[in-house]
């Protein structure tokens, strides 16, 4: 990408992600380009994905989006890799997991209700070790990276929803996006400085999240970003 912006790569879990966010970040993010890359599903959560293997889990989707972009993007082009997840509860206490009938996960401010208690329970023990290390590490394969979290998920934070369905998440990303389109000042200022911004560096505010039931509240540190 020669005499052109650097890139800065968000990775995101599903196009809803990128529908609410993209345009909006692409006009705030004045000195790089923004690309979307959708990984197609929450890797953070995956039985496959553990914390020795997270990294190269990561590395692998940049090495993706390349591949996919090859020849006009490559390495070097990359400034920053920005990881956006959702904590689905991951950090609670596991008598927070309680029993339910039927199928389905379903999350609230102080539980989550499964058939499988033991099956989120294990999902939980991986995931907040793989979070563990995802917000300790500065950087991979020599990029520098970030992980910014929205709990339960980016419904709960942007939209004051949870459990939503595939449909209804693309409607409110289109309708959140229409709100804040040509205003992206007030859209800072509303992950900035809403009652659900986390204060505190970064340590800081990976260290609430995963305290009390935060990391079933509605929370985000995605704030941080723009004040970096």
């Amino acid at each position: 990408m020669n005499d052109e912006k650097k890139i800065s790569l968000f990775l995101v879990e599903g196009p809803s992600e990128e529908r609410a966010l993209s345009l909006l970040l692409s006009r705030l993010v004045s000195n790089s380009l923004t690309k979307f890359y959708i990984v197609s599903g929450d890797i953070t959560s995956r039985d496959s994905s553990d914390n020795q293997n997270i990294l190269s889990e990561v590395h692998s989707l940049v090495k993706n989006f390349l591949e996919e972009n090859n020849p006009l993007f490559k390495k070097s082009d990359i400034e920053r890799i920005v990881h956006l997840i959702d904590t689905d509860g991951a950090f609670v206490d596991c008598e927070h997991v309680k029993h339910k009938n039927g199928y389905g996960v379903v999350y609230s401010d102080d539980c989550i209700l499964t058939k499988d208690v033991e099956s989120i329970i294990d999902r939980n023990d991986r995931k907040s070790l793989i979070l563990n290390k995802l917000s300790s590490t500065p950087e991979i394969n020599d990029i520098p990276y970030s992980v910014y979290y929205f709990s339960t998920n980016l419904d709960h934070v942007l939209y004051g929803k949870q459990n939503l369905d595939r449909h209804l998440k693309t409607e409110l990303a289109d309708k959140f996006t229409d709100r804040f389109d040509g205003h992206e000042k007030e859209f800072v200022d509303f992950i900035c400085d809403s009652d659900f911004a986390v204060d505190g560096n970064y340590p800081e505010t990976w260290h609430f999240i995963k305290s009390d039931l935060h990391s079933l509240n509605r929370y985000t540190n995605l704030g941080l970003y723009f004040k970096n």
